[in-house]
């Protein structure tokens, strides 16, 4: 028994070989596993390829960084897209997903600059985080009405059931976008980089805006947020550089780090009662940030919180905040901190050479 399954075993490795060598002639420009399921790598430099029949798996990576791709064909038994395995194909014109494809992986398309639109089939199950993100092309998702956990309205990609918009696509020809009643979550990354929107309105159903949701919107002039936001995750607003005023509504428990860092022409900021603690970096380096008003209830201001805001001639702080965090207003050289007096903050301005005023 025991040389029959030694044989048996030199065999299959035998026939393992024999596939990969044949598969290594007529593919030459990929790697495969020793099975022939998973793409492991592209190899070659030319515009065109057709992942070979049989492939269930396009490993992490596979096709990153081939910059002369243009299109690329995939067999209905590919089931899994593996994480970045497109990035940086700038020239990806055309990937057809194919129809029994289950997941794509987190950044799986990350960077294709080139991509157009995609249609998501019945099959798929996840999509991953920033798996679309800076398609700068992109005008509209399509999504099979069959798909079980799938949606697109107006080209824009969401759950089935409506309730997070997971990506708004970077090139779609508007400048100002209503988002559907319904919606509670902002996901991840899901309007990052969408250059044409001036105006975004969320609904009353909105709770959280995601990390990095509206990272480098750079034409947003305005954002309109409901009363029901409780949570702006961390770079939510990151690198809004054309974003003019914002009014963070009361309700609002959270504002993560570097929420709206880099928001260069935001001129004045009111934080409610009901945050508890502003995030680190959370409005550092805001050129035109003339005013800050804390109000009372916020306990913690967090380390660089207003940053290089060069602009800033007055921040009002409450005997509520009890920590000021690290450098919070360096290179604030214009402040005046307004606080009660024996409060943190007057504490803080002393210790910091901030001039200082009191307040009832």
């Amino acid at each position: 028994m025991k040389k029959k399954a030694i044989l048996f075993s030199c065999l299959t490795a035998t026939t393992l070989c024999a596939v990969a060598l044949l598969t290594s002639r007529l593919f030459p420009r990929s790697r495969l596993s020793e099975d022939g399921k998973t793409f492991l790598q592209y190899c070659g430099k030319g515009s065109n390829f057709v992942v070979p029949t049989g492939v269930e798996k396009i490993a992490p990576r596979a096709f990153r960084d081939c910059e002369t791709l243009k299109t690329v064909v995939a067999p209905e038994s590919v089931k899994k897209i593996g994480f970045s395995a497109f990035d940086c194909c700038a020239a990806l014109e055309t990937f057809d997903l194919p129809k029994g494809v289950e997941i794509i992986d987190d950044a799986a398309f990350c960077n294709c600059l080139s991509l157009k639109s995609v249609v998501i089939p019945e099959s798929v199950e996840k999509i991953g985080k920033a798996a679309f993100d800076e398609c700068l092309a992109l005008k509209s998702f399509e999504v099979a009405k069959k798909n079980a956990n799938y949606r697109s309205t107006d080209g824009v990609l969401f759950t089935k059931d409506a309730k997070t918009l997971v990506r708004y696509p970077s090139n779609a020809e508007r400048e100002r976008y209503v988002v559907p009643e319904g919606v509670e979550t902002i996901d991840f990354k899901a309007f990052d980089g969408c250059s044409s929107l001036k105006t975004v309105v969320l609904p009353e159903s909105v709770r959280e805006i995601g990390l990095c949701a509206f990272d480098n919107c750079r034409s947003a002039t305005e954002i309109v947020l409901p009363q029901t936001v409780r949570r702006i995750g961390s770079y939510a607003f990151y690198r809004c550089s054309s974003l003019k005023s914002i009014a963070i509504p009361e309700g609002v428990e959270i504002i993560g780090a570097c929420a709206f860092e880099g928001s260069g022409l935001l001129e004045e900021i009111v934080i409610p009662k009901t945050v508890r603690k502003i995030g680190n970096y959370a409005f550092s380096a805001c050129s035109s940030l003339t005013s800050a008003t804390v109000s009372e209830g916020v306990v913690e201001i967090g380390d660089r919180a207003f940053w290089n805001c060069p602009s800033l001639t007055t921040v009002v702080i409450p005997e509520s905040v009890v920590d000021i965090g690290t450098r919070a207003f360096e290179f604030c050289d214009a402040l005046t901190i307004r606080a009660p007096k024996g409060s943190r903050a007057e504490q803080y301005a002393l210790e910091n050479n901030i001039p200082f005023e009191p307040i009832e």
